[in-house]
């Protein structure tokens, strides 16, 4: 089983302008299309079981209609796995926690960037102590990524001491712990117990500001493949190619069986 475990789609209506900002954010075109049906087409294409969709809301208004959103997705499609939308704004976050956990979902996102929070701020220490009580996964964006980011609030700086003041919450921090921040992940994130995607790591054609495939091997090696996940950021790169790109490390086949789908069907309950 193939599970992608980072990807972003949005609702038709909105799709256009949702291709257009990031456009605007990122300074490259979308690979694929951002709909449902467009990943769902895709993941036919390339071999892939299922996708976790990661949704953000900037406001904290935006999240109950977010959450609403993903349920009617999960409804609609057995092959998407969905995480919720947080906020660090959000005022009822256990009630929303218990809606979206009832509902089966096990997880939500939230990104330093996009939502100007550092992890280890302390008005984020509420949010952190209900995920612990619903028992979610605390999905972060790490790290950069984004040539209009001005500083960095996801560093693993800041990720280590999440980890030191929140042993018990589940954590996963995306783009290999940390975009762009890989020395910073190695000091002070490998080996302890956090989850990291692949998504976003693996060189491009330009090669700039991405992991080579021998660091990607003596990262997972250290850290321990059993807590690194399949994820390829969907849209901005194509799900056949990230595969290829994990098939073709110079790591046994149970590990790459393990960071391919296992790990992610044990951690979404699979």
């Amino acid at each position: 089983m193939i599970i992608d475990c980072h990807t972003h789609i949005f609702p038709s209506r909105i799709a256009q302008k949702a291709v257009h900002d990031l456009m605007h954010l990122y300074g490259s075109p979308p690979v694929a299309g951002v709909t449902a049906a467009s990943l769902s087409e895709h993941m036919d294409q390339c071999g892939v079981d299922r996708s976790v969709i990661l949704p953000v809301a900037t406001t904290s208004d935006q999240v109950r209609s977010i959450n609403t959103w993903i349920l009617s997705l999960l409804n609609d499609c057995e092959r998407f796995i969905g995480l919720g939308a947080m906020h660090p704004d959000f005022e009822n976050v256990g009630d929303e926690l218990e809606r979206l956990k009832k509902a089966g979902i096990r997880g939500v996102k939230i990104h330093p960037e996009f939502q100007f929070f550092y992890p280890d701020e302390e008005r984020m220490f509420r949010l952190y102590e209900a995920f612990i009580e619903h028992d979610m996964l605390a999905f972060f964006h790490a790290g950069g990524g984004g040539t209009w980011l001005k500083e960095i609030h996801g560093t693993p700086e800041r990720f280590e001491a999440v980890l030191d003041s929140f042993p018990k919450m589940k954590v996963l921090a995306a783009h290999f712990g940390g975009y762009d921040c890989w020395d910073g992940v190695e000091k002070h994130l490998l080996g302890r117990d956090i989850l990291f995607d692949t998504a976003y790591i693996f060189k491009s054609d330009d090669g700039t500001k991405y992991l080579s495939d021998a660091d990607i091997v003596r990262m997972v090696e250290a850290h321990g493949s059993e807590k690194v996940l399949f994820g390829t950021d969907y849209p901005f790169r194509r799900q056949d190619v990230e595969i290829a790109n994990l098939i073709g490390l110079d790591l046994d086949d149970p590990d790459k069986r393990a960071i391919l789908g296992e790990n992610a069907a044990r951690m979404f309950g699979i």
